[in-house]
């Protein structure tokens, strides 16, 4: 097999990386090849992790930010787009810049916090906003949820165990948590 391609952490965009699968499980999207070990998950999820913990507290408690990141050329699953005019565009990478990125989304309709950001991981394995203001209506009993958690924290959660969902991360007020397939993991 080949030798495994680095994770850039600094790199714009954030880049998720394929490596010659070890002892670790490799990670499949609805039946196609793996498109990472888990070993390179975790490299590309910490440089995502951290993208994310920029947003601690600036995402209001009131007006949560949710970005559901899924695998490229997946079908959209129990989530779909809510109207808005304007709607910002889309194509943008994850990246240490998305929270300027959000933040002009915002400044144009500022509609488009009330919802997901969807983002997937395209062939070139980049993450990039597929999405704006989605509504996620994942089916009951996906995963169980904690007592005293709001309705963005359980649909997350729940979202999370959904085939093609590779990760939700929610930010609220100076609260973050990244969830994968029903796992729950603060920033």
């Amino acid at each position: 097999m080949g030798t495994p391609v680095n994770v850039p952490v600094r790199a714009s965009p954030v880049k998720i990386a394929m490596a010659r699968p070890t002892a670790a499980v490799s990670i499949y999207l609805a039946g196609r090849k793996p498109i990472m070990s888990e070993n390179s998950l975790g490299s590309a999820m910490a440089a995502l992790d951290q993208t994310f913990k920029s947003f601690l507290g600036r995402a209001a408690a009131s007006s949560p930010l949710i970005c559901c990141l899924f695998g490229h050329g997946q079908p959209l699953l129990f989530a779909e787009p809510m109207p808005r005019e304007p709607l910002p565009a889309v194509g943008q990478p994850i990246d240490q810049n998305f929270a300027e990125i959000v933040r002009e989304a915002t400044l144009l309709n500022p509609a488009v916090h009330d919802g997901a950001i969807m983002a997937s991981i395209d062939p070139n394995r980049l993450c990039k906003v597929t999405g704006w203001s989605y509504r996620l209506f994942p089916p009951s009993g996906a995963s169980q949820a904690p007592p005293n958690r709001g309705s963005a924290f359980n649909s997350c959660l729940a979202m999370s165990s959904v085939d093609g969902v590779v990760s939700i991360y929610l930010v609220s007020g100076s609260a973050g948590w990244r969830f994968e397939k029903g796992r729950i993991q603060a920033l």
